[in-house]
C-alpha cells in the first residue's frame, strides 16, 4: 500500500479547510505518506463511493448533507451517533465501516479543558447540523435545559426527538434575541456553545 488516505466529504465541499489542517498535522507528526483531500459527494453517492474505497483509506470525515445517510452506509454505528441520528466520521474496521460522532465528545473535552465540569443550562446559537451534538454535550455535562436560538422554530422542533431521547428539556429562543443568553446565564450557571446557524 502506497501511503494512507483520508478525506472530508460533503456537498458543497470546496470551502473546507480540513485538507489544509489535516495535511499540516500529518506533516507535523512525520506522516509523510499520509494524504487528506476533499471530495464532493451528495447523499445518493455516498454508498457507492464508500464501497469503491480500497485498503489505503484510513477514514472519512463527513459534513452536510451526509451526516444522517452515513448511518445507513455503515456496517456498525456508535451509540452516540445512533442517539443523535448523525455521524461525522466513517472508519474502516475488520467488520466493515464504523460510523462515529466525534462532535459531542469533542465539545465536552474542550469545555472541560476550559474548566467547566458541570452546567445547569445551555444556550445554543443555531439549529444546524452541529446542534444535535451540542445537545449531547449539554446532557453529558449535566444540563437539564437547553435553549436553542434559531431563526426558524421548525428547525428547533426537528431537534426535539434527540432532546427527548437524551432527557433534556428543549426550548426555542428567537435568533434576534440570542444576546439575552449572555444576560440570563453566567459562567457558573450555564454553558454557551456558539454554532453557525
Amino acid at each position: 500500500m502506497d501511503g494512507r488516505r483520508a478525506a472530508v466529504l460533503g456537498k458543497p465541499i470546496g470551502h473546507s479547510l480540513s485538507p489544509v489542517i489535516h495535511n499540516a498535522g500529518y506533516a507535523a507528526a512525520g506522516l509523510a505518506d499520509w494524504r487528506y483531500t476533499a471530495v464532493e459527494c451528495a447523499e445518493a453517492e455516498l454508498a457507492g463511493l464508500v464501497d469503491a474505497l480500497g485498503p489505503e483509506w484510513a477514514g472519512l470525515s463527513l459534513t452536510m448533507p451526509l451526516k444522517e445517510v452515513a448511518l445507513t452506509v455503515a456496517d456498525e454505528v456508535a451509540p452516540v451517533a445512533a442517539a443523535l441520528g448523525a455521524a461525522n466520521t466513517l472508519v474502516p474496521r475488520p467488520g466493515g465501516w464504523y460510523a462515529e460522532n466525534t462532535d459531542a465528545p469533542g465539545m465536552v473535552d474542550v469545555l472541560r479543558g476550559a474548566g467547566l465540569a458541570t452546567v445547569d443550562a445551555v444556550a445554543v446559537l443555531g439549529a444546524g447540523g452541529t446542534a444535535r451534538a451540542a445537545l449531547a454535550a449539554a446532557q453529558h455535562l449535566g444540563a437539564a435545559r437547553v435553549v436553542v436560538y434559531a431563526r426558524r422554530p421548525a428547525s428547533v422542533d426537528a431537534l426535539r426527538p434527540v432532546a427527548e431521547h437524551l432527557g433534556v428539556r428543549l426550548a426555542h429562543g428567537p435568533f434576534d434575541r440570542a444576546a439575552e443568553a449572555y444576560r440570563i446565564y453566567d459562567r457558573r450557571e450555564a454553558l454557551k456553545i456558539v454554532l453557525t446557524p
